[in-house]
């Protein structure tokens, strides 16, 4: 029996530089719907848009936090917060003619339900044996090889590093949600502080910041504008040279009160060590940087060589042309798919198209809807994905794109079905499609829709599906847009995407779980 991988395994995965092959990436993609690094605009990594990773994991990946740290007044560092342009930021120095020490932080309180991820470190053969399932022609050798060189850039960088997750499941054993706890000795302070000029940790669009003292230490305890039931606690000790951030939501439908979230700081047992810590030598912290430059302009290289490549024009499908697709894993293809009719709007009525099959209404739809259905114009940030240049746009109108498609199941069972992702793609010349040279992002705080417009390079979901679907129902490992079909049934249904003006010319609607295939132009001059 195939063994089945807890979420914070695959977390730890997809937290690695190593390049993961497009097979792998594929089957990732099913825990995941996006995970992206970024170094000036360029796309460094990309993992198929199926999954949002459900485990906690570290701030980063939560509410838009770019980056993660602190500072102190005296002892081992000092810290000073900016605020900037809806930007909270905390800038750290330290003192590296001080001595600092390792800790051990425990927690002894957890609120109801919530239970310790217990599992451990991916091995060298878990990670062999994942990467060889996922791409059998690989050379087992050359991934031991890869395992060894980041394990050991790892413990360099970030030595005795402690992260540890709590996780609550319903009765069915579906993830309902998260929170991890994060420790930053000196030594993983000092290669953050390397890795982002200072700036340890910087917070978006947030929503409250409540300055209090825990455990006798400064502490920040933070909510966001797009979900108040995700939030972070940063907990400082200068004197003695340590950190700790506690972060909550993850995506979960079960939501933990700020409250509860401070009894888990107030409960945690800190223990200093008589470890003195040692800081990496510039020497050697500067080879590793390096070799990730090195790995990152190689990433970038790539990238861009895949968007000049573009898309083949005989992959691409016209509205009323017929093409089979598969399941949500982009597997057993006996769905029969047509897009009907499509049709651009300036507003909705929800009469028409009722909130509860909106994704995420209240948290994400509604505020960026004026009161007779329009959408709020939006400031966007473009990066041009060539050079990395990056302007400012404000003001910009964006439409609904309403897309019809009728659906056939010619299989003689039950099949769930997903929706497709919206891409800008231009037609040329040659017939072929290209890639956008410019990917955008919202800049809005009050307007929360920048992973559902179909402004993204990698694709974006609908906002709107006419069906109950299994991740309204909130079934096992489903995502937005799944739906199921009886054996032999055919049915029409609505969708409905968010794309701005200048871009309802390049519209490209995809079934496929890697996006490179399956692709129907919907393009309105």
């Amino acid at each position: 029996m195939k063994k089945n991988r807890t979420d914070s395994e695959l977390s730890r995965i997809l937290q690695e530089d190593i390049k993961i092959p497009e097979k792998v990436q594929q089957r990732i993609g099913e825990t995941c719907r996006e995970l992206e690094q970024r170094e000036n605009g360029e796309k460094i990594i990309f993992m198929a848009k199926r999954r949002k990773l459900k485990v906690a994991v570290t701030a980063a990946a939560l509410c838009g936090v770019i980056s993660i740290g602190v500072m102190a007044a005296t002892g081992v560092f000092s810290w000073n917060k900016v605020e900037e342009d809806n930007t909270t930021k905390y800038e750290i120095k330290l003192d590296k003619e001080a001595v600092a020490h390792d800790l051990i932080v425990t927690p002894t309180y957890a609120p109801e339900g919530y239970t310790k991820n217990e599992a451990t470190e991916e091995s060298e053969d878990e990670f062999v044996a994942l990467m060889l399932e996922g791409d059998p022609e690989l050379d087992e050798a050359e991934l031991r090889k890869q395992y060894q060189e980041r394990r050991k850039e790892e413990d360099a960088l970030q030595p005795n590093s402690q992260f540890i997750s709590y996780e609550k499941r319903d009765a069915d054993g579906n993830y309902i949600g998260g929170y991890g706890i994060e420790v930053y000795n000196a030594t993983k302070l000092d290669n953050i502080i390397s890795t982002w000029n200072g700036t340890v940790f910087e917070y978006k669009n947030v929503s409250s910041e409540e300055e209090t003292k825990i455990q006798g230490l400064d502490t920040r305890i933070f909510t966001w504008k797009d979900a108040s039931e995700n939030g972070s606690i940063l907990m400082f000790n200068p004197i003695e040279g340590y950190m700790i951030q506690i972060n909550w939501g993850y995506d979960g439908t079960d939501t933990v009160s700020v409250d509860e979230m401070k009894k888990v700081a107030e409960g945690l047992d800190i223990k200093m060590l008589d470890t003195e810590l040692a800081y990496l030598p510039v020497e050697e912290r500067e080879k590793i940087n390096e070799t990730k430059q090195s790995e990152q302009q190689a990433w970038k290289e790539e990238a861009a060589a895949e968007r000049n490549a573009g898309v083949d024009g005989a992959l691409v499908k016209n509205i009323g042309d017929s093409l089979t697709v598969g399941n949500i894993y982009g597997l057993d293809e006996n769905v029969e798919v047509a897009v009907t009719e499509v049709r651009i709007s300036d507003s909705l009525s929800l009469e028409e198209y009722d909130s509860s099959h909106f994704n995420r209404y209240e948290e994400q739809v509604a505020p960026a809807m004026n009161e007779d259905g329009t959408i709020k114009p939006h400031g966007r940030k473009v990066t041009d994905l060539n050079t990395g240049e990056q302007t400012e746009e404000t003001g910009v109108n964006s439409k609904y794109v309403i897309v019809k498609v009728h659906e056939k199941n010619n299989a003689q069972e039950e099949t769930p079905v997903s929706t497709p992702f919206l891409m800008p793609l231009k037609k040329t010349e040659s017939g072929n499609y290209a890639y956008l040279e410019k990917d955008y992002s919202i800049l809005d705080v009050d307007f929360m829709l920048e992973w559902q417009t179909g402004m993204l390079v990698n694709g974006s979901d609908s906002v709107y599906c006419s069906e109950e679907t299994n991740y309204q129902e909130k079934k096992a490992e489903t995502v937005w847009g799944e739906h199921t079909l009886a054996a032999g049934e055919e049915k029409d249904i609505t969708l409905v995407y968010i794309m701005d003006e200048d871009l309802l010319e390049n519209m490209v609607l995809t079934y496929a779980i890697d996006m490179k295939d399956k692709f129907v132009d919907i393009s309105q001059k």
